[in-house]
């Protein structure tokens, strides 16, 4: 896969209508903020320390409800 096509790809996950735009729009509009990985390719385990995963089907009402506990 070109890396232009995985930018598309990873654009399209944010794109309006979708579960993780309408998420992080509440989380925006809150003003709670959070900081959200999304990804677990060694890169990114590389970066992240502490956190934890969330196995779980995405809804943007869950996402941001976890903002809010949060904190950041």
């Amino acid at each position: 896969m070109r890396e232009d096509d995985m930018i598309y790809e990873h654009l399209e996950m944010l794109a309006p209508g979708t579960q993780l735009y309408e998420g992080l729009d509440s989380i925006l509009k809150a003003k709670t903020g959070g900081l959200i990985v999304i990804g677990d390719t060694p890169e990114v385990l590389e970066l992240v320390n502490g956190g934890f995963h969330i196995n779980s089907e995405m809804h943007p009402g869950s996402l941001y409800e976890l903002a809010k506990m949060d904190g950041a």
